[in-house]
């Protein structure tokens, strides 16, 4: 499923009555190519994702919008 979110694309995420991000799903910024594919937890980035921007890819578990734990390759 798709979701607007104030005009940036969403997918797969449950956007509560306050349009916070919420759950597992996927979503891309306007104009600057990044996308992050992943849990969501009032908005932030958390638990297992990963940030995809200009063919680098960050992965890991996420806690409150930031990279904790990269995993390994």
């Amino acid at each position: 499923a798709l979701v607007n979110f104030y005009s940036l694309t969403v997918e797969g995420i449950k956007v509560n009555i306050k349009h916070v991000k919420h759950g597992y799903g996927i979503f891309e910024w306007p104009n600057n190519g990044k996308r992050y594919e992943g849990h969501w937890l009032n908005g932030k980035q958390h638990g297992q994702g990963k940030l995809i921007k200009n063919d680098k890819v960050q992965s890991g578990i996420w806690e409150y919008g930031k990279l904790k734990i990269e995993d390994s390759n």
